[in-house]
């Protein structure tokens, strides 16, 4: 239940939301951000990605910061969509990353199963 306001659900939400961006893109925005350059993938700069994405979702469109976990095997962040930004009218818990695989191998392996 994605409206689940408990510690679970605040913990592991059930609506994750995934950025699609490529590497060339990525790399040019930290080219003009960062002193020191990033390597063209792995670790590094997907969890710098879901930063600089986190951070203008929380300046710019409202939502607000919950958690990051960057000890998992891809970065994401928890982010609480409050009822203010019109998409409900209570506050939604979103699982937020950059160019993650992990959900829509979830997405497929549950769709598989429920044959």
């Amino acid at each position: 239940n994605p409206m689940l306001n408990n510690a679970f659900g605040r913990a592991m939400p059930e609506i994750q939301v995934v950025a699609k961006a490529s590497t060339e893109e990525l790399l040019k925005i930290a080219e003009a951000r960062r002193k020191t350059p990033l390597p063209a993938e792995g670790r590094e700069l997907a969890e710098y990605a879901v930063r600089v994405c986190t951070r203008k979702l929380n300046d710019e469109a409202g939502f607000k910061f919950g958690r990051t976990a960057f000890s998992m095997d891809e970065p994401w962040t928890v982010l609480r969509v409050p009822p203010t930004l019109g998409f409900c009218s209570e506050t939604v818990t979103i699982a937020f990353s950059v160019n993650s695989d992990t959900p829509f191998q979830s997405a497929t392996l549950l769709t598989e199963c429920s044959k």
